[in-house]
């Protein structure tokens, strides 16, 4: 689990690295939690979200869903982490998408 502040796909990609898998974000255009007025891509590639990302294993996935308590903080599901080069972004539409927000430089 983490938080997302420097952009989902930005963080995403990170936690992907950290656990030695590659990432494939499910539907970007359509699966995404978006707040008011944001656009997807805004939602991919924006900072200062603070929301959290975590993994379940696959095969735990649906009871996690089914035990989760929190009713007024829904899940969704954004992607997977495949085998392959860690923290490879997976999905070829997004390859050259601006990825995420950095503190050091203007953007």
């Amino acid at each position: 689990m983490m938080d997302v502040s420097d952009g989902l796909l930005k963080d995403v990609c990170r936690m992907a690295e950290a656990s030695s898998c590659a990432v494939r974000l499910l539907d970007p255009e359509r699966g995404l939690p978006l707040r008011g007025g944001a656009s997807w891509k805004q939602a991919l590639s924006d900072g200062e979200d603070y929301e959290l990302i975590f993994a379940v294993p696959k095969n735990l996935s649906e009871k996690m869903e089914q035990l989760w308590p929190f009713q007024d903080l829904p899940l969704t599901r954004i992607g997977e982490f495949l085998p392959g080069r860690p923290g490879c972004l997976e999905n070829s539409e997004l390859k050259d998408f601006k990825i995420g927000y950095d503190h050091f430089h203007e953007n």
